[in-house]
């Protein structure tokens, strides 16, 4: 794809599911933001346990911005 990865970024690559366990040990960790754009979202479990997190977040004081489609 030509991508470039810039100096102090990184990418990882997840397979078989392990993404949403990594992005919420990320969302748990977060202090100050959290940004988020999502191209599917849906209603389910996972969407409902995702939204729950933000809320949480946003209650501790974290800025939760999200871009959902």
């Amino acid at each position: 794809t030509k991508s470039v990865v810039h100096p102090g970024n990184h990418a990882e690559v997840f397979q078989n599911g392990t993404l949403l366990a990594e992005l919420a040990k990320h969302i748990k960790a977060a202090k100050e933001t959290i940004h988020l754009e999502v191209f599917v979202w849906d209603k389910g479990t996972v969407e409902r346990k995702f939204a729950e997190l933000f809320c949480f977040k946003a209650q501790q004081g974290v800025k939760v911005r999200l871009l959902l489609d």
